[in-house]
């Protein structure tokens, strides 16, 4: 799928994932999305937050709440359009809420000390998943951005690549002895 809509093959899968929760879940809404009558984004963001709720009566339920509600949401602020949909799946499956927000709570990012005699830090962390995907597909495009010839393993140059996007850069410099390349880098 990724090759054949030109995206990587993590995003497609995203994008897979989507279809079939409005297909399997939230046929309703995901009619009025096939219809342009609302924003992939808003519709991104209610499968998201309801992808904890497990009991397919209850998915039918909640199907008529976003369809009935999704109108009202699009002009809400991500914070509060959050806080609706998850009154929303609170009212047929409360469990769904808590698992998310205690999951959610356990986000973090730490950076190691640096090793002093190789020069490597450690980082590791959890992410939100819709920020994981997006950094995943941010380092995947920097990674794939350089030439054939870069010496580098695709492990290499990820972590290259998230230190040039920690400086404020979404280009991977190429490592090649081509002039070429390294003259339009």
């Amino acid at each position: 799928m990724g090759c054949a809509l030109t995206i990587s093959s993590g995003r497609a899968s995203g994008q897979m994932d989507l279809a079939l929760a409005l297909r399997d879940r939230y046929p309703r809404l995901g009619a009025l999305l096939a219809a342009g009558q609302v924003p992939i984004t808003l519709v991104t963001t209610i499968v998201f937050r309801a992808a904890l709720v497990v009991d397919p009566a209850t998915w039918a339920r909640l199907d008529a709440v976003f369809v009935e509600a999704v109108h009202r949401w699009g002009v809400l602020s991500q914070k509060k359009l959050e806080a609706a949909i998850d009154g929303g799946i609170a009212r047929y499956d409360p469990d769904a809420v808590r698992r998310l927000r205690t999951g959610m709570q356990g986000r973090s990012l730490t950076i190691g000390d640096r090793d002093d005699r190789t020069g490597l830090s450690s980082v590791f962390g959890k992410l939100a998943t819709p920020d994981a995907a997006v950094l995943a597909h941010r380092l995947a495009a920097m990674v794939h951005g350089v030439c054939d010839d870069d010496p580098r393993t695709v492990d290499q140059r990820r972590a290259d690549a998230l230190g040039a996007l920690g400086a404020g850069s979404f280009v991977l410099a190429c490592r090649c002895d081509n002039e070429r390349v390294r003259w339009f880098v």
